[in-house]
């Protein structure tokens, strides 16, 4: 059975929400006093908060509703997140209940820019020493969180916090389970909602399988993908085909070595996101620890020349991944990155049905791979000017974007927006509007002169 497209969160009985302003200036259990509001989701809002004791700023984390499951489940993921104590995990503080059984999370408030918010203010990053800052700390982060039995699910760019401290580079990954939050505010809504964007999902988790870490490895790769070439790896015009595309083992992206040519050690690079990207987990590195210990060999080469990792990538394991393929490239309608900051809302739908010709009665020659992703309705939203690490709720239909955590929320496309392409074209026609006049003017007053002189 289908649910309808104008189910609304607030309009489900089984959610109680409560006005987010009215925490704004109270204080909490006489330790915390909120001051404001660093953003909001579909499910849970961000204060900002002074800690009373020292006056120091906080992250106040807590749920929008207040709804019995959910609240358990926040609390559970409050309590597992508190255990990540690691250098490049946001450093949890404390976590507690109020009396009337409202849980708020209190975490260190980051200062720093998101990997997304560094898209739009620099473009994509063309040399190894800045990746290797960004991607050997967050294989770290995950690899601590993998070993306590928790995988992110929600590797973004967005999620990935730079910050400058004692003059250096400190990368921080935020939002730990919160992608399993959502998928439990799915259920009980029965909204059939999908919250954030297809973008950086693994094929596992696009089909709704049970995760485990190798789905963080194929996300992490698709977001050092587009750090180094400043694209993603599928083009696509709605969020069904970039599932498709995740899902479809054939769908090989562009190499990193014909985007940029110049970049040193590409084909190597490379190798490491199309092993890393594989839709079978089973082909892919197996654990995060793995991938770091390719990618160091990539940096070691970048380093040291070709004789730095003794034909690492020379081995078996490599052959074909250093082989060109022939990609198979859906042809776009939307610019990459462009599809990557819409995030779109997702309506699921709960039978998987084609598109196109299979739902005129027609065969369906898509791989099983691809069958399994579940059919999806595109609603497109509007922007949003609120920051903050949860998914932004844009109206009251139940209708949620995804959102740049803690950094900031830009609209950036890495090579050309379509609202750059419309401001060229208008500059061009102005030109050639003004060299025509120019011209006109010019033979005018030529002729003027001749007749006159006449």
């Amino acid at each position: 059975m289908r649910h309808s497209q104008a189910s609304s969160l607030q309009e489900n009985e089984a959610l109680k929400p409560f006005d987010i302003n009215s925490l704004v200036g109270q204080k909490l259990e006489d330790r915390y006093q909120i001051m404001d509001i660093v953003g909001q989701g579909g499910m849970a809002v961000v204060y900002r908060g002074r800690r009373l004791a020292d006056g120091a700023a906080v992250a106040i984390k807590t749920l929008k509703f207040a709804e019995a499951a959910l609240m358990k489940r926040f609390m559970r993921e409050v309590q597992i997140h508190s255990q990540l104590k690691h250098p490049n995990i946001v450093n949890p503080i404390e976590f507690f209940t109020t009396a009337d059984g409202q849980t708020f999370f209190v975490m260190e408030l980051l200062r720093g820019r998101s990997v997304e918010d560094l898209f739009f203010t620099r473009g994509r990053f063309n040399r190894p020493s800045e990746l290797k800052e960004i991607v050997a700390p967050v294989c770290d982060a995950l690899a601590f969180a993998h070993k306590l039995g928790i995988v992110h699910r929600d590797v973004k760019p967005a999620n990935i916090i730079v910050s400058i401290q004692d003059g250096g580079k400190v990368v921080d990954v935020v939002d730990f389970g919160l992608a399993k939050l959502h998928e439990d505010l799915q259920r009980i809504t029965k909204t059939g909602q999908v919250l954030g964007s297809p973008v950086y999902m693994s094929p596992e988790q696009c089909r709704g399988d049970s995760l485990d870490p190798r789905s963080d490895v194929y996300s992490l790769a698709v977001v050092m993908y587009e750090m180094v070439t400043g694209e993603l790896p599928f083009d696509a015009s709605n969020p069904v085909a970039m599932m498709e595309s995740h899902c479809n083992p054939k769908m090989i992206p562009v190499s990193i070595y014909k985007r940029d040519p110049d970049f040193p050690y590409g084909r190597e690079l490379n190798s490491i996101v199309r092993k890393s990207m594989e839709t079978d987990p089973a082909l892919r590195y197996q654990t995060i620890d793995e991938f770091k210990e390719a990618f160091m060999a990539w940096y070691q080469l970048v380093e040291g020349g070709p004789d730095a990792e003794g034909g690492f990538f020379q081995s078996d394991a490599y052959v074909e991944y250093m082989k060109e393929p022939e990609p198979v490239v859906a042809a776009p309608s939307l610019t990459p990155r462009a599809f990557s900051l819409s995030s779109r809302a997702l309506d699921l739908e709960e039978k998987a049905e084609s598109l196109s010709d299979v739902a005129k009665g027609g065969s369906d020659s898509r791989p099983d791979s691809v069958k399994d992703v579940k059919e999806i309705k595109e609603v497109p939203l509007a922007s949003s000017g609120l920051r903050g690490p949860e998914d932004q709720k844009i109206s009251g239909q139940g209708q949620v974007r995804s959102f740049s955590g803690y950094g900031g929320y830009s609209d950036f496309v890495s090579e050309a927006t379509p609202r750059e392409s419309k401001t060229a074209d208008l500059i061009m026609k102005v030109v050639l509007f003004v060299v025509v006049v120019a011209a006109f003017t010019g033979g005018t007053i030529y002729l003027c002169i001749k007749f006159m002189s006449r």
